[in-house]
């Protein structure tokens, strides 16, 4: 009798295994989305995955489709008519959106992703520039069949690297424009020849792009946010450079005595030091970093600045100023002080480098 059973069971995990094999090769599996508006009309490209089966082995490519419409939700429902399967989204890993979108359309497209039970919101949102956001995802290479795959490859390189780029998925950038008290920022990609890359970070105001940070820029806004991941600071002694790498930063940002108090406690580690100082004299090392303090907060201040040019309140000033007051300010009005406490890590300096022959 229990032969029996265990047979029957052998033969249902069978057939259901079949069933959704089945079911799995009706779907088709969207990575990554494109979105572009152009002659009025939302223009939707999809990528998606293709099992191609060969001889010996199988090799998991790519291909895409694109279709248009007068509005988004038609645009969506055109693109998918055109799949001979049924498109699938919740493996969509990135959404690139053209500048004219994130200038002007982007509320429309954060509706509709928001309404859409089928897309989760567990996804990089990023900004086309320069050319259309169908442009980098038909940028398909034999050695990066899927272009959703490169990105967020790249995206998960860069930041542990260059630190230029924000890695908040869809869903906490839209909590964080929803609430109305802090605007978000988006990481930027380009296409230069056949290589894509990223560029400075796109500031918003409510749901509208309006402008684009520098690299410089972006990183000492990363900062306030990534705590701070290998970001690179030099400091030129004659024609010579020293450098600092970023390893550890933590910034409070609090309304006290009627002016907003941004503080930054930096933890770094000296990577280059062409300008021969002696690391191993402790007044040598204070004063490396009372020229650094100095260098931070002259670079802190440049983005404020910038940003309140731009009117677009990344760093949450006016939400500060709210918590403390309850009631909302233009923060270009807030008077503000900076304080950075950077510390150099000694023991990762102890060693001195001969540069003579």
């Amino acid at each position: 009798m229990k032969r029996k059973i265990i047979i029957l069971l052998l033969f249902l995990l069978f057939i259901t295994g079949c069933y959704d094999y089945q079911e799995l090769n009706n779907l088709g599996i969207v990575t990554g989305i494109a979105i572009d508006y152009k002659d009025d009309k939302y223009n939707v490209t999809l990528e998606i995955l293709n099992d191609k089966k060969e001889s010996i082995s199988s090799s998991l490519e790519a291909y895409t489709i694109s279709s248009d419409g007068t509005n988004i939700a038609q645009a969506f429902t055109n693109v998918n008519e055109k799949l001979d399967k049924q498109a699938f989204y919740p493996h969509t890993k990135v959404v690139i959106i053209s500048e004219e979108i994130a200038k002007n359309h982007i509320k429309d497209i954060a509706d509709y992703i928001l309404r859409n039970q089928e897309i989760r919101d567990q996804f990089y949102l990023l900004v086309a520039v320069d050319t259309s956001s169908e442009d980098i995802i038909t940028s398909q290479q034999e050695d990066y069949p899927v272009v959703a795959n490169r990105l967020v490859s790249m995206l998960e390189k860069d930041y542990n690297n260059k630190n230029i780029t924000s890695t908040l998925l869809f869903e906490k950038n839209m909590n964080t424009l929803l609430n109305n008290k802090k605007d978000i920022v988006l990481t930027t990609v380009y296409k230069e020849e056949d290589n894509l890359k990223f560029g400075g970070l796109a500031t918003f105001k409510d749901f509208k792009m309006q402008n684009i940070l520098t690299n410089e820029e972006s990183i000492t806004y990363n900062l306030f946010v990534n705590k701070g991941n290998n970001a690179l600071f030099s400091y030129q002694c004659n024609n010579n450079i020293f450098t600092i790498n970023i390893y550890d930063s933590n910034s409070k940002i609090q309304y006290k005595n009627n002016r907003i108090n941004i503080d930054l406690n930096l933890g770094a580690d000296v990577i280059y030091n062409d300008c021969a100082y002696d690391l191993k004299n402790s007044h040598t090392i204070e004063e490396l970093e009372s020229k650094f303090n100095k260098l931070l907060k002259d670079k802190v201040n440049k983005l404020i600045v910038k940003l309140m040019n731009d009117n677009t309140d990344i760093l949450g000033l006016n939400k500060v100023y709210y918590n403390k007051h309850r009631h909302d300010i233009d923060f270009r009005l807030l008077n503000y002080k900076i304080n950075v406490d950077l510390k150099i890590n000694k023991e990762g300096s102890i060693f001195e480098v001969n540069y003579e022959n």
